[in-house]
């Protein structure tokens, strides 16, 4: 679960009432993209950005006066030169906001909270390591929040897989497959807007090797919204102290990786393991697997050596060329600090291009 909802759930256990700024449409270019957020209560921001400026200044003192009114509405604002005058700012483009109040008296978002909080507990425990295979937590399905716009009163929320509700009323069964995506969408049904938006999306980043480097990793990725899970065969380079941003840590062996997870063709894979026959064990396993990204770690010796080493066995150059390796963007990176930055910044644009698709 990320910062924005422990933030929202706080607020409503604190029994405060708050506004969620979100971005749900652009035209042209602006600060950010449809999606965006930030929280604001009646004294200001909270947590999130929409991209900073004058935008984001004028959306803050609407949301806190929205606070005060106990209102939701929305509003679009214009970057264009001829609109200088009002906000300061020439970006060119438009920028449409929801303003959705949110009171910690709605007993249908409370128990939504509630709901969330209560799955996010028992699909991920706060300490030790992740010994199974699977959880029985929905929040590990992908699954999308639905809301509706509506003009007088809260706006309704609810919580839905490609299958059907989860949480929130049954009567949206007809929303189309389409409106199901990777980015905020927008759409029209029985004569209610609505718009969706990803709450746990498919695509972890699986890290083997609980190392130095994966220790920096995980902060940075999980900050930029990787859901991080570390596999180990030590216990005390896999664990929820030395990994605590981590969404699981397991020990396994690294011969029968899947006895303990599945890898599907939306997640990233990083191998960084303690030695080349490591790492070569599990490259020949993630080769089996549909992976999106494969990234390795090592100097172009070693991953000539495992390159070889591959084809010995049968894998073919094209089998090869999944991996990206040396893993990372070349900035010149040596200490295990920068490389996390050169393996972010490509798992950054990695994920940026297939959104793009």
């Amino acid at each position: 679960m990320n910062k924005l909802w422990n933030k929202i759930i706080e607020c409503i256990e604190e029994e405060k009432n708050v506004v969620l700024v979100t971005v749900i449409d652009t035209l042209g270019s602006t600060p950010r993209s449809a999606g965006a957020k930030m929280l604001v209560d009646k004294d200001g921001i909270l947590t999130g950005t929409i991209g900073g400026g004058a935008v984001e200044y004028k959306a803050i003192e609407l949301a806190k006066q929205s606070v005060l009114d106990e209102t939701s509405f929305i509003k679009e604002f214009s970057l264009n030169r001829e609109k200088k005058s009002e906000l300061g700012m020439v970006c060119g483009g438009n920028m449409t906001l929801a303003f959705q109040f949110i009171s910690f008296k709605n007993k249908g978002f409370v128990q939504l909270c509630k709901w969330i909080k209560k799955e996010e507990v028992n699909g991920c425990p706060s300490g030790g390591a992740i010994i199974q295979k699977k959880t029985d937590s929905v929040l590990k399905r992908e699954c999308w929040l639905v809301t509706k716009v509506v003009e007088d009163g809260e706006w309704e929320i609810g919580l839905y897989t490609k299958q059907g509700s989860i949480f929130g009323w049954e009567s949206l069964s007809k929303i189309e497959e389409k409106n199901f995506t990777e980015q905020l969408m927008c759409f029209d049904l029985d004569g209610w807007q609505y718009y969706s938006e990803p709450f746990v999306q498919e695509g972890k980043l699986y890290i083997f090797g609980g190392g130095h480097v994966a220790q920096e990793i995980v902060p940075v990725a999980s900050r930029v919204g990787f859901s991080c899970i570390v596999f180990d065969d030590r216990e005390e380079f896999s664990n929820k102290k030395l990994f605590p941003l981590a969404e699981q840590t397991i020990v396994g062996d690294f011969e029968h990786i899947s006895e303990k997870v599945e890898i599907t063709e939306n997640d990233y894979v990083a191998i960084m393991s303690r030695g080349h026959e490591c790492d070569y064990i599990i490259q020949k396993q993630m080769l089996k697997t549909p992976a999106f990204y494969i990234g390795v770690m090592g100097s172009k010796k070693k991953l000539a050596y495992l390159e070889q080493k591959l084809l010995n066995d049968g894998f073919t150059k094209k089998d090869i060329e999944r991996f990206q390796s040396p893993i990372g963007t070349d900035i010149m990176a040596e200490t295990p600090e920068e490389i996390a930055i050169s393996v972010v910044g490509e798992l950054i644009r990695t994920r940026a291009l297939k959104r793009k698709k």
